[in-house]
């Protein structure tokens, strides 16, 4: 801001600011107290999204050796959150009201430095534009980076030039990189120096940079059409004088694949000789689905678990091959980070492993899920890269009603369209007898794929391949197609001669 913009700060925005900076951070502190009583409760929300980022610490979190580095790690991660409940402690926050300064306000202030700045919103100060101190605040927050942060003496004592955990070798990391560069505005222009010593000190530094410019444009955005734009002129940042001792190379080297390759690699004869290794995959994941169910529902057994198979041929003489359970269903965010991520599997994620953790200590059996390798939509593909398939789920969660969704992919190198209700669906999902209610109303997946049996070679019928991959499985497993109809249970007892309710598919 310039001098004049400065002095043209009001009484009350001019504390506001004050306050703000003296008091943004007062989350950080903690007292004997507040530490039981975090130790006490690890059932609320901050703690199971804490668990969920570093699932390691809630194994950990009873060894009297690690509270410590747990509780510190907490605390930085949602200091903004503890600002109301250090600030309300504090005698001298209620005489901010005889100076015009609620402690509300303030503390809304305080929490915007590491929120969405969106987030405050109708917030009312005479003679105090809210907005604007929210983004003095914010940047001078993420602007105060330089050597002045970190001084040598205090650098040496804390034992940060010689780490010898990691939690220091953290802190020495981010030290050094408050000692490497600055950031200072020269003629109206936000220009960062810096002096590398290493080519990951510089990628660290530069996605530091990459940051600040989000963060900037974020403020742009955040005071486009208000009165308070006209009030900051929020600068552009831009590279300023770099050098690097010892001299090296730096770049954006890093290992890249052509993904049109790997896929065919992945999908192509090279890997899987077998034409109808889909059906095994589909079917592991089904009985997966299943299992983690009866883990986490304590009303759903093993014998409530069903996978039921159907196959037709339409109109048209295409294949289709429907498999359905009812097992734990995915929700969009299932979808998005691991369905849709090749090689990325659901059950061998940290948030996966923090629930069988949680069982483990409630007494309960825990069923080991058979997929690891975060493939089985993958192998839809392998016959024919344009098969398209659809999808049909309702997830599974403790105590949450999630909403059904509905997903079509149009291909292996196609796009994915994702619908949330039934008024926004294109297309109805495909079924042997044309009717289907599209969305689940129960708990469970149906995924329905289009598959040339021609190019399948050694197959002659859907019900030849499941017979080949279904013997003794964990969940009772039923088959229905034009070739015949089978029910298979968990003892390998087989009933080719068995009746089928005749339940929507």
């Amino acid at each position: 801001m310039t001098e004049d913009k400065i002095n043209a700060l009001t009484a009350n925005e001019t504390a506001m600011l004050l306050m703000s900076a003296c008091c943004h951070d007062v989350g950080m502190s903690v007292t004997d107290e507040q530490k039981k009583e975090l130790l006490s409760d690890f059932s609320t929300d901050n703690w199971k999204e804490y668990f969920n980022k570093f699932p390691q610490d809630y194994k950990k979190i009873n060894h009297k050796d690690e509270q410590d580095r747990i509780i510190r790690n907490y605390v930085r991660i949602n200091h903004h959150a503890r600002i109301d409940e250090n600030l309300s402690q504090e005698d001298w926050a209620f005489d901010l009201v005889r100076r015009g300064i609620y402690l509300e306000n303030l503390i809304d202030l305080c929490k915007s430095h590491d929120e969405n700045l969106k987030e405050l919103t109708d917030v009312y100060i005479c003679d105090c534009d809210i907005k604007l101190c929210a983004v003095l605040l914010r940047l001078a927050d993420i602007l105060d980076f330089d050597s002045s942060r970190v001084p040598d003496k205090l650098f040496k004592q804390l034992g940060l030039d010689t780490p010898e955990n990691s939690e220091k070798r953290k802190s020495s990391e981010e030290w050094y990189k408050n000692r490497a560069g600055r950031f200072y505005i020269r003629n109206g222009e936000l220009k960062f120096d810096a002096k590398f010593s290493n080519s990951q000190l510089e990628h660290q530094l530069r996605d530091y940079n990459k940051w600040v410019k989000a963060e900037l444009e974020d403020c742009r955005e955040y005071l486009c059409h208000t009165d308070s734009q006209k009030r900051i002129d929020i600068p552009y940042l831009k590279e300023g004088n770099i050098s690097r001792n010892p001299k090296y190379t730096c770049g954006d080297f890093s290992l890249t694949m052509d993904q049109d390759k790997i896929l065919t690699l992945l999908t192509g004869k090279n890997l899987y000789s077998d034409s109808g290794v889909f059906v095994r995959e589909l079917l592991q994941n089904a009985i997966d689905a299943v299992m983690t169910r009866c883990t986490l529902d304590g009303n759903f057994k093993m014998t409530d678990g069903k996978i039921s198979i159907r196959t037709w041929t339409d109109s048209e003489g295409y294949s289709w091959f429907r498999i359905k359970d009812n097992g734990i269903g995915m929700d969009e965010e299932i979808i998005n980070k691991y369905l849709l991520k090749i090689g990325k599997s659901y059950y061998t994620s940290d948030e996966f492993n923090r629930i069988q953790t949680e069982c483990c200590e409630k007494g309960k059996k825990i069923n080991k899920p058979i997929s690891r390798f975060g493939i089985g939509i993958l192998s839809c593909f392998m016959n024919d890269y344009n098969t398209p398939v659809e999808i049909s789920s309702k997830r599974f969660i403790p105590q949450k009603d999630c909403p059904a969704v509905r997903m079509n992919i149009t291909g292996l190198h196609g796009y994915y369209d994702l619908y949330n209700s039934p008024q926004t669906c294109s297309s109805p999902m495909h079924s042997p007898d044309g009717k289907d209610t599209d969305y689940r109303t129960e708990y469970g997946t149906t995924i329905c794929i289009r598959i040339n049996l021609y190019q399948m070679g050694n197959y002659r019928s859907f019900k030849e391949i499941v017979e080949k991959y279904v013997m003794f499985p964990e969940v009772k497993v039923e088959y229905l197609g034009e070739d015949g109809k089978k029910r298979i249970s968990h003892t390998g007892r087989i009933d080719d001669t068995c009746s089928f309710t005749q339940s929507r598919w």
